[in-house]
C-alpha cells in the first residue's frame, strides 16, 4: 500500500495520494449531512478576538455554561453557531 522513496539517502514512507482523494470524494449522503451539522469550530482565542473580550472572559462563559464548548486535549473548541446563538440571546433593544 505504501511506496518507498529514497530521499537524501534516507527512506521515507509515503501514502498514495490518489487513495486519499478517492476516500474524501466518497463522503456523501448521511456522512456529508453529519459533517455539515458539526459546523466550524473556533478556539477560545479566536472567539475572544471576534467578541473583542479577553480569553479569560470566554473561559468564564464556558465554565458558567453560557457558551457550549467541546474539550479537545487541553483546550476548548466552540462552534461558531453557538457563538452566534449566545450573541442573539444577549441582544438588548437600546432606547
Amino acid at each position: 500500500m505504501y511506496s518507498r522513496v529514497a530521499a537524501c539517502s534516507s527512506e521515507v514512507l509515503l501514502a498514495p495520494v490518489a487513495i486519499l482523494a478517492t476516500d474524501m470524494s466518497e463522503i456523501t449522503g448521511e456522512a456529508a449531512k453529519q459533517n455539515t451539522l458539526a459546523g466550524r469550530f473556533a478556539t477560545v482565542a479566536e472567539v475572544a478576538k471576534q467578541l473583542r473580550v479577553s480569553n479569560m472572559t470566554v473561559y468564564r462563559l464556558v465554565k458558567a455554561g453560557q457558551l457550549p464548548a467541546v474539550r479537545v486535549g487541553r483546550g476548548y473548541r466552540i462552534r461558531e453557531q453557538d457563538v452566534v446563538r449566545y450573541l442573539e440571546s444577549r441582544y438588548m433593544d437600546a432606547g
